[in-house]
């Protein structure tokens, strides 16, 4: 197996997160679920533990991943945010993912 290291890989995943609407909702629901429950209860950050949403996204972010987790599909405007705004995320998507899948992400990166 090709040995690729985890730079590139975080960059693939930004990558990814900013045009691929399929990674950018799973990286908006992996973060969302990296959010305390006080957190996730109030659309905020309270928590200075390197997980989650930092503070000014989470007020953004935050409800959109309940609209994606209830079952509804994010519009194109709010789509738009989510790929701004969740590549800045990569690092703690690929390194705090507890079932990441590393030799998964290695396949796709040398289709």
């Amino acid at each position: 197996m090709k040995k690729i290291t985890k730079r590139a890989q975080v960059q693939f995943i930004r990558e990814k997160l900013a045009t691929d609407s399929s990674w950018a909702l799973r990286g908006l629901q992996v973060v969302f679920d990296h959010q305390t429950n006080d957190e996730q209860s109030t659309n905020k950050t309270k928590h200075s533990n390197r997980l989650g949403f930092n503070r000014s996204d989470a007020k953004i972010l935050s409800p959109l991943a309940k609209t994606q987790l209830s079952g509804l599909a994010l519009t194109a405007d709010e789509m738009t945010v989510v790929f701004a705004e969740m590549p800045k995320y990569a690092w703690q998507i690929r390194h705090r993912t507890a079932n990441f899948d590393e030799e998964k992400l290695i396949a796709e990166m040398t289709k």
